[in-house]
């Protein structure tokens, strides 16, 4: 009684020592497998954490990310890439990656449970090798202009890699674009020359339009000369010293001295005759 007392206790304490309550955290899914004694272990369930699966036979699991996880390519140092006009060209991809939580399971049996050695055998080089053929299809100032076709295209080839895997496409983006010192310089400089030669052109402009203004002006000018060199005829000019001269006769303090002129207009003097003064 007692020897099977204590091999019941033997055998429970075995038992117990074999159930594992396994654990996924936030953020993960758990591959959960049920091991064996003789033979190999099979596939339970998937979890997502946070949670746990409950006291179990020989539980185990292997936990992946589920959350976006970004990985950055950068091209610097040896890595810099040359532009079709053969300046080097430095510049970073950040790709960032999500596993499909409904095909975890196919995940973990076909690539394992490491993310980061999924990227580095599956998508790493091929995306490498697309950014260099892109970049190397422009001119060095003209992939700045081209980042959206550039990233675009990066994001399509990112596509193509992972497609038909349990691995979800986020975001490619290109960015950090630098340039050598010479050709910042060189930036610099034709900017500089732009923007003189853009004050020199409007100031240029504004002298036009004061030297049509002042063409205007003369042009009035001279008709209004012209108009009135119209109106000053002889006869208009005696109509108005008589006028004028009658305005004098009916003002109550005037005199009036008539004095003789010659066509010139010069006053005729004459002495009286018998005059010896």
């Amino acid at each position: 009684m007692n020897r099977m007392l204590v091999s019941m206790v033997v055998l429970f304490g075995f038992v117990l020592a074999g159930c594992h309550n396994v654990e996924t955290p936030q953020g993960e899914a758990g591959y959960v497998t049920q091991g064996s004694l003789f033979g190999s272990s099979r596939f339970v369930a998937t979890q997502v954490g946070p949670c746990s699966s409950g006291l179990g036979w020989l539980y185990a699991v292997k936990n992946v990310p589920i959350t976006p996880v970004t990985y950055s390519e950068p091209f610097e140092g040896n890595a810099t890439v040359m532009s079709r006009d053969n300046v080097p060209i430095q510049f970073g991809v950040h790709v960032t990656l999500q596993l499909d939580v409904t095909r975890t399971q196919e995940f973990v049996e076909k690539y394992g449970d490491d993310l980061q050695k999924v990227y580095s055998g599956f998508v790493q080089e091929r995306l490498r090798t697309s950014a260099r053929d892109e970049i190397q299809m422009y001119d060095a100032l003209a992939v700045k202009d081209n980042i959206a076709t550039i990233g675009a295209k990066l994001d399509a080839a990112v596509h193509k890699v992972t497609d038909g895997t349990p691995l979800k496409v986020i975001s490619v983006v290109v960015g950090n674009i630098q340039y050598p010192d010479t050709v910042k310089n060189a930036v610099s400089a034709k900017l500089a020359s732009t923007q003189l030669l853009e004050q020199k052109a409007t100031e240029v402009a504004i002298a036009e339009r004061e030297a049509q203004k002042r063409v205007v002006e003369a042009k009035g000018i001279a008709e209004a000369m012209n108009i009135v060199q119209q109106k000053l005829t002889p006869l208009y000019l005696q109509h108005e010293a008589i006028e004028a001269q009658k305005a004098q006769v009916n003002s109550p303090n005037h005199t009036v001295l008539y004095v003789p002129v010659g066509n010139m207009g010069v006053p005729l003097v004459q002495q009286p005759p018998g005059d010896s003064r």
